[in-house]
């Protein structure tokens, strides 16, 4: 197949993608020939080329027929520990995981796929704390901002892919299999993917190697905000009874509460979201009404044990107090965790 073939091929497929048939009917000779003249080649441990259409290009079709090399490897192989999955902040980085993913999954290939970025040596790890056969890294590395790149890892202790996958340890011969494919034509994929493509909601780390800090980081940084959260509410309180408000009137003191309690859980909400459990929810408003609610429930519980406890049976204050505000502490957590921020 010569390059006007190929080309008139990809530019009346009936499923290609708009943008790369827009680009396709804008290009001259000269673009037409340095798309198509050879198919895109697999160097240092993968992939990374220009983005856009053509086969010497980076494009979904490339993406699916470089993934579905690495298929054919593994079930020649009788591999079934899957295939992890990573990718950067380049354009079209997690399209491309994605359709790697779906892939994987017609051939019966079970992917772990992160649902946010990740690193390249984050990547690697993954493959050998699950034990995958291997991994792909959606990267151009340090190319240029144009590019992007398909990137294949694997375990090199043996307990997994290991020295037997011959194809990923050289690559030429991973690109001659990849060459074989001579009926992959640009199309729309779809798969049954049910069971087959597993997120991995967060970075998974080694317990023997993990460091204190990152071990309990969410509660200690909880701990902390919490800490904020109640000099907020009295640094405000303190400013409105010095400027608006008078201690000694019963209802101007109620209003300086009420106030600094919606500063103080404004706060809350934020390095909440922000820091602590680090949230992507794009229902804002959604997620500060359960804010809020679970806070107002808490707030409550509160009212409710010191009026039983101080007031009823004559308790000591102080004791009651704290015992209360660690149970509101705990609930807090919880409630933000299960609830307000769940993954």
């Amino acid at each position: 197949m010569n390059i006007e073939e190929k080309y008139l091929l990809w530019l009346n497929h009936p499923n290609m993608d708009q943008d790369l048939k827009e680009e396709l009917v804008s290009m001259d000779e000269k673009q037409k020939e340095d798309a198509f003249y050879v198919d895109a080649q697999f160097g240092t441990a993968g992939m990374r080329n220009i983005l856009g259409a053509g086969t010497n290009r980076l494009n979904v079709y490339t993406i699916r027929k470089a993934t579905m090399g690495l298929a054919i490897v593994l079930n020649k192989l009788n591999k079934s520990n899957g295939v992890a999955i990573a990718y950067d902040n380049r354009y079209k980085s997690v399209e491309f995981a994605q359709q790697s993913a779906k892939i994987l999954a017609s051939y019966g290939i079970k992917s772990y796929v992160y649902d946010s970025l990740r690193t390249t040596p984050q990547l690697s790890y993954t493959v050998r704390h699950l034990h995958c056969d291997a991994g792909i890294m959606i990267t151009a590395s340090h190319n240029p901002m144009g590019d992007n790149g398909f990137k294949i890892s694997y375990d090199a202790r043996g307990n997994a892919a290991g020295e037997e996958i011959l194809e990923l340890r050289d690559f030429n011969k991973l690109g001659k299999l990849i060459e074989k494919s001579k009926s992959f034509v640009p199309r729309k994929f779809e798969s049954n993917t049910k069971n087959m493509i597993n997120l991995i909601d967060e970075y998974i780390e080694s317990t023997d190697n993990i460091s204190w800090y990152n071990k309990y980081r969410e509660a200690l940084l909880y701990l902390f905000f919490g800490v904020c959260t109640t000099l907020v509410n009295l640094i405000t309180k303190w400013i409105l009874l010095l400027t608006l408000f008078d201690s000694k009137n019963s209802i101007q003191l109620q209003i300086s509460i009420i106030i600094s309690w919606i500063v103080s859980v404004i706060f809350a909400y934020v390095t909440n979201r922000i820091f602590v459990f680090g949230s992507n929810n794009k229902n804002i408003f959604k997620e500060i009404v359960s804010f809020f609610s679970s806070r107002i429930a808490t707030l409550l519980l509160e009212m409710v044990i010191m009026f039983i406890f101080v007031t009823k049976l004559n308790l000591n204050v102080f004791i009651c107090t704290i015992v209360t505000q660690v149970l509101v502490i705990v609930l807090n957590y919880v409630f933000s965790k299960i609830f307000v921020f769940k993954k």
